[in-house]
């Protein structure tokens, strides 16, 4: 995930229309009683881009319900997520109260023709129609008790799984613009909702970063390292939040990392010591090879230099548009490679190349 972002913003960078698609992520009800912890999470926002002039839309079971709107304020966080809490009034939020209606709530229990729809709009016009469409629609959710069903609007060949109450979460696990296949229903989430849990390489050290949208009563996280993905040991206390229904934001660095491939997980402790486990990332720390390329800029032939001889690479070459345009493997036994990109217009363009374990590295061109 941490390098799909790097390559986005670097090709934002050079100059191009926007690569970013805003989503719903994830829907989340808590309770069916008060819900003063549904919330939607969006993604697919530059990072701290402006939410306003866009809009979340809902929509009741009944088939003939109206969409009821509720215009987005502020900006998106430093990941690019925007977290929009459903409040029932008299909630006392950490937040201004923000609610569709304080009858509506995000779980669905009901029977087959029961149906609720979610869409998210790139303007602020009450959506008049049974279902929305067109160019300012930017995804849309509709779930129900079973598949079918002839009042729901979702996309693709179904609607998504129903939600029902009781501490149950449905996210996002793909986007093939298909609401059946897109998401899924997770049954009795932690008290800590982990909305991401990312590792990379600095310099000599491996920093880790996660989120949590809902934290009750989490005391604090081990993280904890192991070599060989089964034996695990703690490298560092990161304090909790306790509760919280704000999004909260952790890093830690581990100043020592292992050679060659480590792996990385969080104990998350309540404060009464029951703890859970978060899944499990890795990251490769070896000596990097220095690439280089030349001429650059270039015409039609560029070579690469520094590859890794013992190992073939894999080279891709992306435009401003996130396209590949280009793929080739290194040969082993050689840390050069020429690459002819005669038939490519002229621009900047992104090299991406990609080895064993995880191993990337990116260079920009310009093709005159």
């Amino acid at each position: 995930m941490q390098k799909t972002i790097f390559l986005l913003l670097f090709l934002m960078s050079l100059g191009g229309s926007s690569l970013y698609a805003q989503k719903i992520q994830e829907i989340y009800s808590f309770d069916g009683g008060s819900w003063p912890r549904d919330y939607i999470l969006l993604s697919g926002f530059a990072p701290g881009q402006s939410a306003v002039g866009k809009s979340l839309q809902y929509k009741g079971s009944s088939a003939t319900a109206t969409w009821v709107k509720a215009d987005l304020t502020g900006n998106a966080d430093a990941s690019g997520n925007y977290l929009y809490w459903i409040w029932t009034s008299g909630a006392g939020a950490p937040y201004p109260p923000q609610q569709f209606n304080s009858t509506y709530a995000l779980s669905n229990t009901g029977s087959a023709s029961n149906c609720l729809q979610i869409a998210l709009m790139n303007n602020t016009t009450t959506i008049t129609a049974t279902c929305p469409s067109g160019a300012d629609l930017l995804d849309l959710v509709g779930y129900l008790g079973t598949l079918g069903g002839t009042s729901c609007c979702y996309e693709g060949s179904g609607p998504a799984p129903a939600t029902p109450n009781n501490n149950q979460a449905r996210r996002r696990i793909q986007e093939t613009n298909n609401n059946s296949v897109d998401f899924i229903v997770i049954t009795n989430p932690f008290p800590v909702e982990l909305i991401y849990f990312e590792v990379r390489k600095r310099s000599e050290k491996v920093e880790l970063a996660w989120g949590t949208a809902v934290e009750t009563n989490n005391d604090y996280f081990l993280v904890e390292r192991s070599s060989d993905g089964v034996n695990y040991q703690s490298v560092g206390k990161v304090e909790g939040f306790g509760t919280s229904l704000e999004r909260r934001n952790y890093t830690f660095t581990d100043e020592n990392p292992l050679p060659g491939l480590a792996y990385y997980r969080l104990r998350q402790v309540d404060k009464d010591g029951a703890f859970e486990f978060s899944s499990v990332v890795s990251v490769l720390n070896r000596n990097e090879h220095i690439l280089g390329v030349y001429p650059n800029p270039g015409k039609d032939w560029f070579t690469l230099s520094g590859l890794t001889p013992e190992a073939a690479m894999y080279i891709r070459v992306f435009d401003l548009m996130g396209r590949v345009v280009y793929e080739q493997n290194s040969v082993e036994g050689s840390n050069t490679l020429r690459l002819d990109l005669g038939n490519l217009e002229d621009g900047a363009y992104l090299i991406q190349v990609s080895g064993d374990e995880g191993y990337q590295q990116h260079l920009r061109i310009v093709k005159e």
